[in-house]
């Protein structure tokens, strides 16, 4: 008999205290409401998280403001909070707390996270390049991407920042995507894409010239930069690969404005004919070589294959 007395007595003191719990839920609700009404959304943010958690301990017997608190005012609090920090500059604070927004259920604050984030991913992305954190910068213009695939600011920034961080294949990959959508940049974008693919080719110029010279020849084709010409040709040299000396001699030397680079190119493209055995265009090219430190070499030349 005491038994069951004492059972009884238990589930009587059980239910005062899940009651007294659910009662201490709507309490916290009310007195998160009263901040939120006050605009006090950090002071909200902190007591509708308390309210969740103090449901999820309840189970199924949490009152049903634990699930408004969840869906319809902690993504709204989310964002106010969001933008309070992206205000004062606090990024890693105001994504947190957008990431948490747009993961929520309610699509309607669950968009409107989706376009402040948009901004701020921009923001801290620029932040970090000003920083010269170029790794940083790209994860974050990355994200801008993910939540506005049409931002094309965050796409060409993306593009610049893998190629500052010399993620160079990644780089290509989207600077060829922006450049084939075609638009008022893609003159922009090719000139941008030949400046990376100079610096790749040029780190890789001492140990894989066949690389860097594809990567140049395709540098040309986008964007006819003198300085890129210039280093093809140089590479081309310094690997003996003749043919290409020859196939790129002439529009190489046409992109020259200086009188001795464009001697340079027409001494190169000379020689490259002379070790193909054809030596009528080897001294056509040698005659052109009309200033700088190779002139006299190219004189001689010319006498010389002129004798033979």
């Amino acid at each position: 008999m005491k038994r069951i007395l004492s059972a009884a007595l238990m589930a009587i003191v059980s239910l005062a205290v899940n009651a007294q719990t659910a009662d201490d839920v709507v309490a916290k609700y009310n007195e998160a409401g009263a901040k939120m009404q006050a605009k006090d959304f950090a002071g909200a943010l902190t007591l509708f998280e308390e309210v969740v958690t103090m449901g999820e301990a309840l189970g199924e017997e949490a009152p049903e403001v634990v699930q408004d608190a969840k869906t319809k005012h902690l993504p709204m609090v989310y964002v106010a909070n969001a933008q309070a920090q992206a205000k004062a500059e606090n990024f890693d604070e105001a994504i947190v707390l957008l990431e948490k927004a747009m993961a929520s259920d309610n699509a309607t604050w669950a968009g409107n996270a989706k376009k402040l984030a948009s901004q701020v991913y921009n923001a801290a992305a620029a932040k970090e390049w000003n920083a010269e954190n170029f790794v940083k910068a790209a994860e974050l213009y990355a994200k801008a991407r993910e939540v506005n695939p049409a931002d094309a600011n965050a796409a060409t920034q993306l593009a610049e920042s893998y190629g500052k961080s010399k993620e160079y294949d990644k780089s290509f990959e989207l600077f060829r995507e922006l450049i084939a959508a075609g638009g008022d940049q893609e003159a922009a974008l090719k000139s941008r894409m030949g400046f990376y693919m100079l610096l790749n080719a040029n780190d890789l110029r001492e140990n894989d010239k066949p690389k860097a010279i594809e990567i140049l020849a395709e540098a040309v084709e986008l964007d006819n930069n003198p300085v890129a010409w210039e280093l093809l040709m140089n590479t081309a040299f310094e690997a003996n690969n003749y043919d290409k000396l020859v196939e790129f001699g002439e529009r190489a030397a046409a992109a020259q404005t200086d009188a001795v680079k464009k001697s340079n190119v027409y001494s190169q493209l000379g020689f490259a004919y002379e070790k193909k055995g054809n030596t009528a265009k080897a001294i056509e090219a040698y005659r052109k070589v009309t200033a700088g430190p190779n002139a006299a070499n190219a004189k001689a030349q010319v006498a010389a294959l002129q004798a033979q």
